[in-house]
C-alpha cells in the first residue's frame, strides 16, 4: 500500500499547483471560499476517476457512478470538524471540454465508519443511509478550465466520522455527440478511497475499486473543494498542498514547507490518526523531524506560525 502526505496552509495564495482559501462564517448564506482536499500524490489528469465520466466527444458511455471516501483525520486537519455544515462541492476540470447536451447529475453524502474501499459494491448498498444533496436534471459542464461548482440544495451536517460522497451521471437523452471532448479531471493518488463504474446503459454492476469498466481508476481520487461553515461561526482559511519525505519513514522525515514559512519560527504538533495531540516542538533548523519512537501507523504533523498552518500526513513504518 502506498502512503503519502498532504498539507494544509492558511492565508497563502499564489502557489502554482493549487490555491484555495476557506472563509467560515456563522451564516451558511454568507460567501465562503472552499477548502481543497489534496491528500496524496498529484497524478496526471484523466477522465477515469470522475466525478463525471467522458472519454471522448463520440463516446457512447453516457452513465457513470462514483464513490469517494474522505478520512476523518484529513477532514479534521482541514478544519472540517464535527458539526460543520457542508454547503458546496467542486471538482477541477483541466481541459476545455464541454457538454453539448445536458444530463442528470446527482450527488449524495453520508457520514460513515468506512475505512477503505477494497471490494466492489452495488450502488444501492453504498448509498444506503446517504442524503441526496444535489440533483440537477439539466446539468451542463462549461468549456472553461477550473473548478465546477455544485451548490448543495441544503447544508449537509458533518458529524466527525469519515465522509462518503457519491456522484451519479446520466447523459443518455438525445442524439449525436454528448460533449465536445473527454472530461479530464485533476486527481491524486490515494490508496483505496474510490469506487466507480461507467457504462453505455444504466448501471447495474457494482462499483469497482480498480476499474470503471473501461479503464483503471485504482487508487485515484479527483481533486475536490469543499465549502463548509462551522457551527460556532469561527472563520478560517485553508490551502492543501506539499510534500514530506521519505514517506513512509522509519524515523527522520523532512517537511517541505510552504514558502510562506521562510524565515519564521515554526511550531510542530504531532497528532495520531484520530487527531489526538502526541507532542509539540519547534521545527529544528535542519527541517528534520524524528518520529522513530512512534509505533507504526498514520500520523499528522501540523506546522504553524501565527495564522499560517500546514498539516502533513505521514506514515511511520518500522
Amino acid at each position: 500500500m502506498q502512503h503519502f502526505s498532504s498539507l494544509f496552509s492558511l492565508r497563502y495564495l499564489g502557489l502554482a499547483a493549487i490555491t484555495a482559501v476557506t472563509c467560515l462564517s456563522s451564516s451558511v448564506a454568507q460567501a465562503q471560499s472552499p477548502a481543497i482536499i489534496t491528500t496524496g500524490t498529484v497524478a496526471t489528469p484523466s477522465y477515469h476517476p470522475g466525478p463525471i465520466y467522458r472519454s471522448s466527444a463520440s463516446s457512447g458511455y453516457y452513465y457513470s457512478q462514483y464513490a469517494y471516501l474522505f478520512d476523518a483525520a484529513e477532514l479534521t486537519a482541514a478544519g472540517i470538524t464535527p458539526g460543520s455544515a457542508i454547503t458546496q462541492v467542486e471538482w477541477e476540470k483541466t481541459n476545455t471540454a464541454a457538454t453539448i447536451r445536458t444530463g442528470v447529475f446527482r450527488i449524495l453524502m453520508k457520514n460513515s465508519t468506512q475505512a477503505t474501499y477494497t471490494t466492489a459494491t452495488p450502488w444501492a448498498t453504498l448509498t444506503t443511509g446517504a442524503t441526496q444533496v444535489y440533483n440537477n436534471a439539466t446539468q451542463a459542464l462549461p468549456a472553461t478550465i477550473g473548478f465546477v461548482a455544485f451548490p448543495l440544495t441544503a447544508p449537509f451536517a458533518y458529524n466527525g466520522q469519515a465522509l462518503e460522497i457519491f456522484t451519479d451521471w446520466d447523459n443518455s437523452v438525445g442524439t449525436g455527440n454528448a460533449a465536445t471532448d473527454a472530461f479530464n479531471w485533476a486527481q491524486y493518488t490515494v490508496v483505496d478511497h474510490i469506487l466507480g463504474y461507467s457504462n453505455f446503459a444504466a448501471i447495474t454492476a457494482p462499483l469497482s475499486p480498480s476499474s470503471n469498466s473501461i479503464g483503471t481508476l485504482d487508487n485515484l481520487r479527483p481533486k475536490i473543494r469543499i465549502t463548509y461553515t462551522r457551527t460556532n461561526g469561527t472563520r478560517g482559511q485553508l490551502l492543501l498542498s506539499g510534500e514530506a519525505y521519505p514517506n513512509p519513514t522509519a524515523g527522520p522525515i523532512k517537511l517541505k514547507l510552504n514558502p510562506a514559512f521562510a524565515g519564521k519560527k515554526v511550531e510542530l504538533t504531532v497528532l495520531d490518526a484520530t487527531g489526538r495531540t502526541l507532542r509539540t516542538l519547534q521545527l529544528p533548523a535542519s527541517g528534520l523531524l524524528d518520529l522513530s519512537d512512534l509505533a507504526a501507523g498514520t500520523y499528522m504533523v501540523r506546522a504553524s506560525h501565527n495564522e499560517l498552518t500546514e498539516v502533513h500526513r505521514v506514515q511511520v513504518a518500522h
